[in-house]
């Protein structure tokens, strides 16, 4: 792991830990969501993460982009500025967000299928990968028209292949390293 986002977790869950204690997560996911969609903007992103410009100009046209809803936040910005961190918004939001799952014991995941899930067989399927010491999964739908039909799940680092084209990839396999037999 880089000492980048070392750096990005350990501030992510500084104010995830400072949020909780002041019941403003849900203040401050939101904010640290408006900051990511501003930096979003190129011209935005330039101005207040470039090279060029003093920390002051900066903070202002972050100021001028971002209305921040909680004083935390706004603080917390102003920690970062201060030490020349600013570079570690733009993955701030999803730092957090991570914080926050970890926290409520969520673990997050992607589904893929040849076509679209109901939401009930989505939920189905998040229950049945609900994990026995109480950690809950929370799925992405993917749909991907090349996999055919069946549903690639991936979990924790965990992938679990049950699609056509993945089975017919394994059986291409076996039959390449199959010894051929003369008769």
């Amino acid at each position: 792991m880089s000492e980048s986002s070392r750096l990005l977790r350990r501030y992510a869950r500084a104010l995830f830990e400072t949020a909780r204690e002041g019941n403003a997560v849900a203040g401050v996911g939101r904010d640290l969501g408006s900051i990511a969609t501003a930096l979003a903007d190129p011209s935005v992103a330039s101005t207040v993460l470039g090279a060029s410009g003093d920390r002051a100009s900066k903070k202002k046209a972050f100021e001028r982009a971002v209305p921040l809803e909680t004083p935390l936040s706004r603080t917390f910005v102003d920690f970062l500025f201060q030490r020349r961190r600013e570079g570690i918004l733009p993955a701030l939001a999803p730092a957090f967000a991570a914080e926050v799952d970890r926290a409520e014991g969520i673990v997050r995941g992607v589904v893929e299928a040849a076509v679209p899930l109901a939401d009930a067989d989505l939920r189905a399927i998040e229950r049945a990968l609900d994990g026995p010491a109480g950690a809950r999964v929370s799925l992405a739908l993917r749909v991907d028209p090349a996999l055919v039909g069946g549903l690639r799940i991936e979990v924790a680092g965990r992938r679990l292949d049950a699609t056509v084209r993945g089975r017919l990839a394994a059986l291409r396999e076996d039959l390449l390293e199959a010894p051929l037999r003369q008769t």
